[in-house]
């Protein structure tokens, strides 16, 4: 597991960069919604209502998750301390939630501060997942 490719990188981190790529695209949204839904005082946990907003919930947060993955896969190949991978994460997961809001914002779309959420959601949500990751590589070290 632990051989050479040509590109110089060992077999294993890429895989690893893979998995923890696959822990933000498949756990992200899914975050995302059950912090929405509980924000909003509705039971996140409640099967049809959990089931109902898988759609929406992937349609929002696929992009911001896979961007914010693809980060913390470099931050991590680059050799980064798992609080500033945090750090990183959390400020990057609030700029994508911020930026799926600005085009509706720009056209009028939505209105107050409600939607404004959306940024710490996704803040929150990539937190969540990074702390996934570190407990995954940790768990798969030992």
């Amino acid at each position: 597991m632990s051989e050479d490719q040509p590109g110089g990188e060992p077999v294993r981190s890429r895989r690893e960069g893979h998995a923890s790529l696959w822990v933000f695209v498949l756990a992200g949204p899914l975050f995302g919604e059950i912090l929405v839904l509980w924000a909003l005082g509705a039971g996140p946990l409640t099967l049809p209502l959990l089931l109902a907003g898988l759609p929406p919930a992937y349609a929002i947060g696929l992009v911001p998750a896979l961007l914010v993955g693809v980060l913390d896969q470099r931050l991590a190949r680059g050799g980064f301390t798992a609080l500033r991978r945090l750090v990183s994460v959390a400020i990057a997961g609030a700029a994508a939630g911020l930026a799926v809001l600005l085009p509706l914002y720009g056209a009028g779309l939505i209105h107050g501060a409600d939607p404004l959420m959306l940024p710490l959601v996704t803040s929150a949500s990539a937190s969540l997942c990074l702390v996934l990751v570190l407990a995954w590589h940790r768990l798969a070290a030992s």
